[in-house]
């Protein structure tokens, strides 16, 4: 058992679903060359359901071929947008590989950042919000402690496991697992896990 889930498995709105969902599996950070992938792939995610960003990003990567900076700026916009993509999705796509492609963007130097120096590098780039950063924190980087307080799937867990009813606002979840630092990423993941096994019955 990880030291997330042994913390966590102590906490008694939490107790259960580690049980029922078993330590979370966390590798290695992402190589560097690979983090483009990750952020793309958390934009196409926003607030959408799994399986339809699931195949708009399969049907960017037909599209494109390789997905890379240099494919983006080279496909045409309309292309971009024929595949699933909002308008906004495909200016900021856009955007994050302008970012790298002119070196603003460096995504070796985030092993060495902190959680808000990475966060501050990427919303400053137009379309990428707060949450956007923190899946790319949690997803490519690896990262224990980020709370992704905006999270629908998170509130809707949280609100499961602590029997809250209607769900708990933006305003209170965002402090509300403050005594769980160090391990909010797992705690996010029980409520994700949560939320799934609420609608398994």
């Amino acid at each position: 058992m990880t030291d997330a889930a042994r913390f966590l498995s102590s906490v008694p709105e939490f107790s259960s679903i580690v049980q029922w969902a078993g330590p979370r599996t966390v590798g290695k950070p992402v190589k560097a060359t690979q983090r483009y992938t990750y952020l793309v792939r958390s934009v196409v995610y926003q607030q959408l359901a799994g399986s339809a960003a699931a195949a708009i990003f399969g049907r960017l990567n037909s599209l494109l071929g390789e997905l890379s900076p240099e494919n983006v700026l080279a496909a045409n916009p309309d292309d971009l947008r024929a595949v699933g993509l909002s308008g906004a999705k495909a200016r900021t796509i856009t955007a994050i590989s302008r970012a790298v492609s002119e070196g603003e963007l460096q995504f070796s130097r985030h092993g060495r950042l902190s959680d808000e120096q990475v966060t501050r590098e990427l919303v400053a780039i137009t379309g990428i919000g707060p949450w956007t950063a923190q899946m790319y924190l949690m997803s490519a980087l690896r990262r224990p402690d980020v709370w992704p307080a905006l999270d629908l799937g998170v509130r809707q867990g949280w609100s499961i496991l602590h029997g809250i009813e209607p769900a708990i606002s933006i305003k209170d979840i965002a402090s509300a697992a403050d005594h769980l630092a160090p391990y909010r990423s797992d705690v996010a993941w029980y409520c994700w896990r949560a939320v799934d096994r609420f609608r398994e019955g």
